[in-house]
């Protein structure tokens, strides 16, 4: 009796095809826990770079890296306060264009656009807990 090779020809693929999809998963997985442990401390990391910068550089005393501190905490309010006041106005703009787009779609292309435009907003919602 000839032994045929089928067998060996499917392990073989088998075991590839087993080692893609473990590579597969494993990407996925580091990919998303670098993702976002990199959101949760880009601004700190980079507060902190800069002031190991400015303080290796400059040679600055303890006293001026209170001081410099204070003035990105000052910075930081006052940026976050003008986009706060920006806000409602980019949210008219997006209100606008949301009612521009559905005036031109038909009465079964509104259904569709509607559960899109939900899909957007809950991503923002999710983007702006994560900050």
């Amino acid at each position: 009796m000839k032994p045929t090779r089928l067998p060996i020809v499917l392990y073989l693929l088998l075991v590839f095809a087993s080692g893609v999809l473990v590579g597969v998963f494993s990407q996925r997985l580091y990919s998303a826990r670098v993702a976002k442990a990199a959101c949760e401390t880009k601004s700190e990391s980079y507060r902190q770079r800069y002031i190991e910068e400015m303080r290796s550089r400059l040679g600055l005393s303890n006293e001026q890296v209170v001081q410099l501190n204070a003035i990105l905490d000052s910075v930081r309010s006052r940026y976050q306060a003008a986009r706060a006041k920006c806000r409602p106005e980019i949210e008219s703009i997006h209100d606008e264009q949301v009612e521009q787009t559905r005036a031109i779609l038909t009465d079964k292309q509104q259904p569709e656009y509607q559960k899109m435009v939900d899909e957007w907003e809950q991503r923002q919602l999710k983007k702006q807990r994560q900050r």
